[in-house]
């Protein structure tokens, strides 16, 4: 999302004692401490008054109530951590939206995607070219969509 990225790099570069805060905030975002402890080194910064950053925030905040109206896609499978010993495949589903979502991934055989047909925005729909990942397929503490 453009505008969480733009708010991001206003709290990076322009609150440099905020900054190594973000990541934490980024990764769980449902913790507390960890957003009160955002909150803490952006106020002792001064960011409260700084009209830029509202500018941003409010940019943000108006993307994701856009988003509100969308129809929902919702990954069809949602894991913190996936562990594939064998071979994985999937074949022939209808979705929209990703299909897996995980934080880490690891496949130890092949994996194997064919038959997906993905909805695009317009409502027309997109087939998935088979692919094989061999060996070892692996997300690199990035949230992975497939």
């Amino acid at each position: 999302m453009d505008a969480y990225a733009a708010l991001k790099r206003v709290i990076v570069d322009r609150y440099k004692n905020a900054g190594p805060f973000v990541e934490p905030v980024e990764s769980d975002p449902s913790s507390k401490p960890q957003r009160q402890a955002l909150a803490k080194q952006l106020e002792q910064a001064g960011a409260g008054g700084d009209d830029d950053l509202k500018a941003v925030a409010q940019a943000l905040l108006s993307a994701i109530d856009e988003l509100r109206n969308e129809p929902k896609a919702v990954a069809l499978f949602n894991f913190s951590r996936l562990r594939a010993a064998k071979n994985f495949e999937l074949t022939d589903i209808d979705l929209e939206g990703p299909l897996i979502i995980a934080d880490e991934a690891t496949f130890e055989g092949d994996f194997l995607v064919r038959g997906i047909h993905q909805k695009r925005r317009d409502g027309t729909a997109e087939k998935t070219d088979s692919r094989r990942a061999h060996n070892r397929c692996r997300a690199d503490n990035r949230r992975s969509h497939v």
